[in-house]
């Protein structure tokens, strides 16, 4: 492979997550992809009645194992490199940084207020787990594993700018500012994980934004 053709795969992420064929592994992204939106709608709705919670985790081990059981290759599971953590930090510095300089300007969005309302009254280690950490993860399966590696096997760049369309929207925007801004996250993610191949990343990345949010929404 010739320096050229090394680069173009570095920029567009051609690495697959499955050999199978590729109707077989449409029609599994699209499952799985229901059933997670319908993991991560429990998570969000039995956050805020915690007697139920545990009804929420079982759902979402329940997908998790219909995940794993489709035998994708989403996960890495090694070691994260100097390389990779500095992405991360940059990633999460540009994300929040946007987010930071948006609402110092601008009122809260809808989505941010919706949440804020709901979980008023939820523990603050329920809203970590709903958010800070079950929220990402199922997220960047759907939108980027899922979706730019699965749906869009063979066009990770067309992948990505529809994921960051659908990831913005999935927020529930209501005017220019806010798609920018949702998108802008989205598209963080998506280049953190075409980048370096690996979904671990855009989820630490999401992760540590998400916990950020729910310490100052909590305390603030």
């Amino acid at each position: 492979m010739s320096k050229d053709e090394m680069s173009h795969d570095h920029i567009t992420g051609d690495f697959q997550i499955s050999q199978k064929p590729y109707w077989k592994l449409l029609l599994q992204s699209l499952f799985l992809i229901c059933i997670l939106f319908v993991a991560e709608s429990m998570v969000i709705f039995l956050v805020e009645k915690p007697k139920y919670f545990w009804i929420a985790i079982v759902g979402v081990i329940i997908a998790f194992l219909i995940l794993k059981l489709s035998k994708l290759k989403l996960f890495q599971f090694s070691r994260i490199t100097k390389k990779q953590w500095l992405i991360i930090i940059i990633g999460f510095i540009l994300a929040n940084g946007a987010d930071y300089i948006y609402f110092e300007f601008m009122p809260t969005t809808g989505n941010e207020k919706e949440l804020e309302e709901s979980y008023r009254n939820v523990p603050l280690y329920l809203q970590l787990i709903a958010i800070g950490i079950l929220g990402p993860i199922i997220e960047e399966i759907i939108f980027r594993g899922l979706l730019i590696k699965g749906i869009f096997r063979g066009a990770p760049i067309v992948g990505g700018i529809v994921s960051v369309i659908l990831f913005a929207g999935a927020h529930g925007p209501s005017n220019i500012g806010e798609w920018f801004i949702y998108g802008f996250s989205g598209f963080i993610f998506v280049i953190a994980y075409l980048t370096t191949k690996r979904l671990e990343i855009p989820i630490i990345i999401h992760m540590l934004g998400n916990i950020l949010a729910t310490f100052q929404n909590y305390f603030w």
